[in-house]
Parts: structure tokens; sequence; C-alpha cells
């Protein structure tokens, strides 16, 4: 790069809508402002998760979408942090997820997923105001003091989760930030912002603060060597006349923090090079037939997995809620039998109906999220490990064909006194970056072969062993029990605990018996004109004309 000198800003991040609190099932997207740096999420339980510079969250849930959210670079620099949180409750507080600007105005809302209606807001637990009749509270003139942690509650709704809100320093003035070329003479500047309390160190050296905001004094100028095998060990000196220089003995920290900044955006500008020319198709890139068409696929099956897992869960609180409400119409029936003595025996079975299907529910509610927490495993830990390592391949692949092309040209030109040095250290750094490329390949290939068998014995561990047992399918709700009767009538007898079938079919049909409380099947009768009763412990007994409540299925 020609340029000698350089200036380095931070990656901010930016959440869209810009709220730190959502519903479950809300969809948000938090995105960093370079496209080189990622998105990382630290879980409530401390793991860390990497996403792209810009990561959707089409459908949020608790415990894979809350945490705290920060952008991260190459070199581990770090923006600003947000914290935010998916809830699945009935109330939110929404706040601005990222800084509010000191002497401006924010508005906080209590939202309901019902309504709006006047809510309590309390400010590090002491209640603070009132909102409007529409669930909104607008602070005027934010301070310093309005910082701190927010809540608000309603009487029939609860209280929603706790949001922070960060109050930013006004921005005064603009200063220079200058890097010298000590051989070329050569000065370029570039505008930064000062805030009111800005973070430098105490010997003078740039320091960056929060906020994606690159920060240097405006009485200092590093002078750094920008030619290879120049002295680092170089004064760092003040610009500002009678103030006195201030000299570093020894090893220069700003010179040599500079120095990798270089080395990191020479490196960015050849990558990016890289980049543009093979989507433009002007390029050319290595390509890896075995692994690269396996890397496709697993992207492909992760899109498909991570959506199998979303549909899953949902069904799995649908399910629930269904059971709920049948555990709920059972007892409303068993309630009605007791107060309709004409009806008791029909609203009995129907009681007892809806308790088997309340209980299918539950057990069907229990595999699924035995399988939803499965593939969570799969999808948020074995799979986004793997899929880490793939950027970092795709990362050293670029990388690698930058140097080669640039190898190649160098190759292509003349051989003189000015080139042949070129030449030299670009064969070095090719045959480095060659070395990190089959070091990261050679990873990524063991990995992805061990996804595979973790996805091979994940399938045979989630095939189900046994028949899940259904509910009757010929008890009529508010009907009696005669009205469907066809082959069989089935019910269960509360008073000697016996399951009865009864059929009018032909002798030596083969009948199974499933009770209503126990998941037990006992196939194999041969039933004769007559009725005839099996005991809940799948033994003969004497015959009864009871109706009870249970599943006789015929082969």
């Amino acid at each position: 790069m020609d340029v000698a000198s350089l200036c380095l800003f931070l990656s901010s991040l930016t959440v869209s809508p810009n709220k730190s609190q959502f519903f479950k099932y809300d969809s948000f997207r938090v995105s960093c402002s370079e496209d080189e740096w990622r998105v990382m999420r630290r879980a409530e339980d401390g793991e860390v998760h990497a996403c792209l510079s810009s990561c959707p969250v089409d459908v949020a849930f608790p415990d894979t979408d809350s945490g705290v959210y920060w952008c991260q670079g190459e070199l581990g620099a770090t923006s600003n942090h947000v914290n935010i949180t998916v809830t699945g409750g009935l109330l939110i507080l929404e706040s601005p997820a990222l800084p509010v600007t000191e002497g401006g105005d924010v508005t906080l809302y209590c939202r309901s997923k019902f309504s709006r209606n006047k809510a309590d807001v309390h400010k590090d637990g002491v209640h603070f105001a009132l909102t409007s009749f529409h669930g909104n509270l607008t602070i005027r003139n934010v301070s310093k003091s309005d910082e701190g942690r927010y809540t608000c509650s309603d009487p029939e709704l609860g209280q929603s989760p706790e949001s922070w809100l960060t109050v930013a320093g006004k921005k005064k003035k603009k200063k220079k930030m200058e890097v010298a070329e000590q051989r070329r003479g050569v000065n370029q500047a570039c505008d930064t912002t000062e805030e009111e309390t800005p973070p430098w160190e105490s010997n003078g050296i740039c320091n960056h603060g929060d906020g994606g905001i690159a920060s240097c004094p405006a009485d200092a100028t590093a002078e750094v060597p920008m030619e290879t095998g120049q002295s680092e060990d170089l004064p760092v000196t003040s610009q500002t006349p009678g103030s006195g220089p201030v000299v570093v003995q020894g090893r220069n920290p700003a010179s040599e923090k500079l120095q990798q900044v270089r080395k990191w955006s020479i490196t960015t500008y050849k990558c990016t090079r890289q980049a543009l020319s093979e989507k433009l198709g002007r390029g050319s890139r290595t390509v890896d037939l075995d692994l690269e068409p396996r890397l496709e696929l697993l992207k492909d099956d992760r899109r498909r997995f991570d959506q199998a897992t979303k549909l899953a869960q949902t069904l799995a609180d649908q399910v629930a809620q269904l059971a709920a409400t049948q555990k709920t119409l059972g007892d409303a029936f068993a309630e009605l039998g007791l107060k309709t003595p004409a009806l008791h025996v029909e609203f009995g079975m129907n009681a007892e109906a809806q308790k088997f299907l309340c209980k299918s529910g539950e057990t069907l509610t229990a595999a699924i999220n035995s399988f939803t927490a499965d593939m969570n495993t799969l999808v948020n830990r074995t799979m986004e490990d793997t899929m880490v390592s793939v950027r970092q391949y795709e990362a050293a692949r670029i990388e690698y064909d930058a140097y080669r092309v640039d190898l190649e040209e160098l190759n292509l030109g003349p051989r003189d006194a000015v080139t042949l040095p070129k030449l030299e250290q670009a064969q070095k750094d090719f045959q480095s970056q060659r070395e990190r490329y089959q070091r990261v390949r050679e990873d990524l290939s063991v990995k992805v072969k061990l996804l595979q068998e973790n996805k091979e014995f994940f399938a045979g561990a989630s095939a189900p062993r046994e028949p899940f047992p259904l509910a009757p399918s010929n008890l009529l709700i508010g009907a009696p029990a005669a009205a469907s009767w066809r082959d069989a009538v089935i019910g269960v007898n509360q008073s000697d605990e016996r399951v009865t079938c009864r059929t009018s079919d032909r002798v030596g049909r083969k009948w199974s018996v499933v009770t209503a409380t126990e998941d037990q099947r006992s196939s194999g009768w041969k039933l004769s004109e007559a009725d005839l009763s099996v005991d809940r412990r799948g033994l003969e007994a004497s015959p009864s004309s009871r109706l009870p409540s249970a599943e006789c299925d015929g082969n």
C-alpha cells in the first residue's frame, strides 16, 4: 500500500428494531458496521456463540437468542455491548438497546401481548413514574442520572424483565489524529470525535474508547516507521510547543501497535481485492473439489435443522396449551357428571376421554422437548462450531489466493534489484499462507467428518421405539356412548378396574386392548360372540356388560 498512514475506526453494533426486549417468536437483526467483524453472543450460561457480520433472528426464543451481543474483529478488538432479552411472559419494556445522547429525549413503552394500558415504571427497584394510557413514558432532557435498570409492571399481567438504559456523553468538538512517516515526511490526518471524558492513557499512547470512536490526544503524534526493517524504538513526541516530548525508552508500544494495524490493513486490502475479483469473475481461486461441495450441503443442512428445531418448539408449546385445555375440559365434564345424574355416565366417559387426551398431550410434549433439546445441541453447538471453522477456512482460502496472485504477478514482471527483494518476501508470505490454509483445511475436514457421524448417531437415537398410544376415537362429546357403537364398544369400569371389549364379529378375530391410564398392550385374545373382559394386568376375567373407556383395536 502506498499510503503510509491509516485511520483505524472500531466497528459499532446496531439492533433493528432498536430495543432491548422482545416477545417470544418476535424477529430482530443484530449487525456490525464493518463486514470483516462478527456478531458475538454470550448466553446466560456463559457460552459464547459467533455469527456473521449481520445476524438475523427470524423467530426468537428465550434460550437461544437472549444474551449479551457485541462485535469482534480479527485482532480481538470489540465494540459496544448490548443486552437483549427474549421473554415468554406477557409484558416487556421497550427501551433503546443503543445508548441515548445526553440532553435528548427517550421514550419507554410498556407493551403487552394483548393491549396497552397504564403501567408503573420502576428504576433500580424504586417506583419512577406512571405511563400514559397507551403505555408510553417520555423522559425529557436525559442526563447521566437517568441511566439505570428499568422495569414496568401491571397488576394483572405481572412485571417485565429488566432493561438497562445507557446515556452517552455529549459530543463536543473534533480533533486531529496524525500519523507521520519518518522517511517520506507524509502526514495524513483523519477527523476523530472526542467525548467529554476521553479515555486517554497516562503515557500519551492512543487508546480506543467504547462506542466505535478512535481517540487520540490533540497534543500527541506518534512518529512511526513505515518501511520494513526500520527501527521501532522511536520516541513519542508532542506537537504542542513548550509541552516537552514524551519519550518511551526501549520498545515503543505505539509503534508496534500501528505496525500491527498496517499489516492487518494490507492483508485486508489484498483479501478484499481478491474477494471482489472472484465475485466479478475476473480472478482465479483455489477450489477443493472434495471439501467445498460438502460445505455447501452443510450450510443447507444447518438452515433446515434450525428451521425444524424452531417449528418443533412451536409445536411443543401449542400441544402443551392444548393438553392444559383438555385437562380443564375434563374437569368440567366431571363436575357436570356430578351435578347432572341423568347424564352421569355420558359426562363421566367424556371426562375420562379428555383426561386421556391430556395425558397423551403431555407425553407428546415431553417427547418433542427431548427432540428439541437434542436438536439445539446439534445445531447451536456441534454444527455452529463447525460453521466457525468453515468461516475460518473461507478467510484462509481467500488470503492464500490473494498472496498467490501477488506472487504470480511478481513472477511475470521484470527481475531487478528493486523487485528481487519484493519477490523473495512474497515467496515467504505465500509459503506461510499456504501452510496456514492447509492446516485450517485439514482441521475442517476432520470436523465435517465428525459432524456427519454425530448426525447419523442423532438420527438413530431419535427414532421412535414404540408406537405412540392414541386417544379413543369412538367417544362423542355430549352424546350417549351408544351413539358411537360400531364394531366395538369400549370404556373404563372404575369399580372393578376391568377393561371390556364388546363385539358382534365372528369367532377368531384378534383384538388388542390399551387401557386409559397405562400404556400396556395385551394382544392375541380370541373373542367369541359373547363379551370378554380383560383386566389391566392382561389377565382373562369374567364377562362384563359394563362400558369402560379404553381402546380396542381389531387386527
